[in-house]
């Protein structure tokens, strides 16, 4: 019948199906203004969709059991709506640039990651409800030679529910709290080089 029967020594649990489909239209809505030749500014507006499904892990309500409630079993879709203002700037005849953004992601029907209610060590895909992402994103690109550069990027990120939820951790979490798994700061930093060859390709490393 298409599921997979374990066997009845191991935990009793039962056996659902499902699938996941998904007809939605999104949009995109982009548009920039070039202030000189070494300054663009830009406006993003778009929307993603997060296909639902399934949780694969057997169903039962032992509590000593390897399952979930079947409440859990399916998790429906996750949309989300983008707002994103920036500027993308060249400095130094171009060996140096500067760009930057900040941005709101609306979120409705948000997954996360979280605790089953029927037994807590198993972590599944939950739906949170409404959530909202807003921050800060700078990134900063040196050439240092002919074939060598390094950059460096820094996010601030908030992320936190619109609504009380009592999906993520099998209790109430309140409007404003913060998403699990979403650091405030992010840094990262690379340096890199371009090795030319003789077939005509080059070699990249960082």
């Amino acid at each position: 019948d298409g599921c997979t029967q374990f066997p009845i020594d191991f935990f009793d649990a039962g056996c659902e199906q499902g699938d996941a489909s998904g007809d939605e239209s999104i949009f995109m809505f982009n548009t920039s203004y070039q202030f000189t030749e070494a300054m663009l500014g830009y406006v993003t507006v778009s929307e993603g969709y997060g296909l639902g499904g399934s949780n694969p892990v057997p169903v039962c309500d032992d509590p000593a059991g390897n399952c979930i409630a079947e409440s859990e079993a399916f998790v429906d879709p996750e949309t989300v709506t983008n707002y994103e203002l920036g500027m993308r700037t060249a400095w130094l005849n171009n060996t140096l640039t500067l760009n930057g953004a900040i941005y709101l992601m609306d979120y409705e029907n948000i997954h996360v990651f979280g605790p089953s209610q029927v037994n807590p060590a198993i972590f599944i895909t939950k739906s949170a409800g409404q959530a909202e992402s807003t921050g800060i994103e700078l990134e900063l690109t040196a050439a240092l030679g002919q074939f060598w550069w390094t950059a460096a990027g820094y996010t601030y990120n908030e992320s936190e529910l619109s609504q009380d939820s009592d999906g993520i951790y099998n209790e109430t979490v309140k409007k404003g709290d913060l998403l699990p798994g979403t650091p405030r700061n992010q840094f990262s930093w690379y340096i890199a080089n371009r090795f030319p060859m003789q077939n005509g390709l080059d070699f990249l490393f960082r």
